[in-house]
């Protein structure tokens, strides 16, 4: 697990950039609501870290996704997200993020930890529509809607001027 958080975190630090003051910083608590093919719902609370920079966004989100669907929850995941706000935007006169992220789900049943590719796609602004998929031998789609709340770090007082 070391090494794949490493590697998300490498990849996130090494996005391009382009100039300083078109970036943004901000850290983006949510929680996702959403359902499996089966009609079973899950509760998936999450954290991502991540830049703005012009119209694309990079991030690094934390979750877990909670549920009593089957043998595959409650899962943690680490996931690195990307996205643009010009593919929709122009379409619709509406500032729409579009994007997707790919990562790594951890299910702990026992002493036994599976370890499950995950992936996902969202569209939105502050309230994502949201598919996630795991797999593990076959795709475990769950369909919702997250909301968010992005604070921008450069807006957040620590205590240090």
């Amino acid at each position: 697990m070391n090494k794949i958080f490493l590697f998300l975190i490498l990849s996130f630090l090494s996005f391009p950039k382009l100039h300083a003051e078109d970036e943004i910083y901000y850290v983006s608590p949510g929680i996702g609501l959403s359902w499996n093919f089966s009609g079973q719902f899950i509760l998936s609370p999450k954290l991502s870290i991540g830049m703005l920079q012009n119209i694309f966004i990079y991030n690094i989100t934390f979750g877990w996704a909670l549920s009593k669907a089957d043998d595959h929850y409650p899962y943690y995941y680490i996931e690195a997200q990307t996205g643009s706000y010009d593919i929709l935007t122009r379409a619709v006169q509406f500032p729409l993020c579009t994007g997707l992220g790919i990562g790594v789900a951890f299910h702990t049943s026992g002493s036994q930890t599976k370890t499950y590719f995950k992936a996902s796609v969202f569209t939105g602004f502050f309230l994502f529509a949201r598919a996630s998929f795991i797999y593990d031998n076959e795709w475990y789609p769950d369909i919702g809607l997250e909301p968010v709340i992005p604070l921008p770090l450069s807006q957040i007082s620590f205590g240090v001027e």
